[in-house]
């Protein structure tokens, strides 16, 4: 089975997340806080 090169892509993105979702939480929270940050001032 070949895959597209874009379902190649989403499958390692997908696996990518999994595999650091705990790093892409904090990075995430991270970036949420300093979006309010940016949004207070």
């Amino acid at each position: 089975m070949v895959l597209s090169p874009t379902q190649n892509s989403q499958k390692f993105i997908i696996n990518f997340y999994r595999r650091n979702s705990g790093v892409n939480l904090t990075v995430l929270s991270g970036v949420r806080s300093a979006k309010d940050r940016i949004g207070n001032t």
